[in-house]
């Protein structure tokens, strides 16, 4: 653990200086951090892994922050879960 919080603390030195040197906002890193995830997201990444790429401890972590994104997705599983029903296993398979 103590080797992954180094390498955290060099990243966000680095971001840091980054942002320092470009007269970027002072939390430009954080802000390009969650549009990451929240693009992950909205694409279907799975939450889990969205999770685990973002180092959350668990993924209720990432689902309170991010529940936003969601709405559209509930919706997508509604119609898959519909064409499921409807069509088969295959035809949600052959649309993905």
């Amino acid at each position: 653990m103590a080797g992954r919080q180094r390498h955290e603390a060099a990243i966000r030195k680095a971001i840091s200086h980054v942002e320092a040197a470009n007269q970027f906002p002072q939390q430009a890193g954080h802000i390009l951090r969650h549009t990451h995830a929240t693009m992950m997201l909205s694409v279907g990444i799975p939450a889990k892994v969205v999770s685990e790429m973002l180092g959350h401890s668990t993924i209720a972590i990432t689902l309170d922050i991010y529940s936003h994104v969601t709405p559209g997705m509930q919706e997508d599983a509604a119609k898959a879960i519909d064409q499921l029903h409807s069509q088969g296993v295959e035809s949600v398979r052959n649309a993905q």
